[in-house]
């Protein structure tokens, strides 16, 4: 059972809206994927990553909690993404001309590749900017790991809007499997 709350991001997938988990009261986040995103494939696909990817827990990660099935489309639940997306933060910080600073954006990539080594072997698939969320107090972590997965694993990374599509690894953007070397490019 869970309340909805709000929108609070719109993405080139869909939209994402807080809500609220009506038993144990914790903040969670309802993700409605852009149907065009998600072919019989990809769907078949982000099912059974999120299988696996919820039982991952590791505070680097924003866990997934579930995949709901509405009469329309899927709704993937996942904990809550507290504070902003790296690039609100990019842009906050040249809005300021002003620089991110080292040890920050050194913590923030020691988040990355400790996430990525609590779901090893596995690959997240579409390391970019907009998957990593820091809060108030600078802890960052990664989310979108099961979509990414579901989309990269079909060949579906083309589907992932500007200006993520820049920055994803060249063999994606091909339509081939993501690896390893995929999160290496991504960071």
């Amino acid at each position: 059972k869970r309340g909805l709350d709000d929108t609070y991001q719109s993405i080139g997938l869909g939209e994402v809206y807080a809500a609220r988990d009506l038993r144990s009261g914790s903040l969670i986040s309802l993700r409605f994927p852009t149907p065009a995103a998600l072919d019989a494939g990809t769907l078949q696909l982000l099912r059974a990553q999120v299988s696996v990817d919820s039982g991952l827990a590791h505070p680097s990660l924003i866990r997934v909690l579930g995949l709901l099935q509405s009469d329309t489309q899927p709704v993937l639940v996942q904990q809550a993404a507290l504070g902003q997306p790296l690039p609100q933060i990019i842009q906050s910080v040249k809005a300021a001309r002003d620089h991110l600073p080292t040890a920050t954006a050194l913590g923030i990539l020691n988040t990355v590749r400790a996430a990525l080594g609590a779901s090893d072997p596995v690959s997240h698939g579409a390391i970019r900017p907009a998957a990593i969320w820091v809060d108030a107090k600078g802890v960052a972590r990664l989310a979108d790991r099961a979509l990414a997965m579901a989309l990269t694993g079909t060949g579906r990374a083309p589907v992932i809007g500007e200006p993520d599509q820049s920055l994803l690894a060249p063999e994606l953007k091909l339509g081939q499997p993501c690896g390893p070397p995929s999160d290496v490019f991504g960071m």
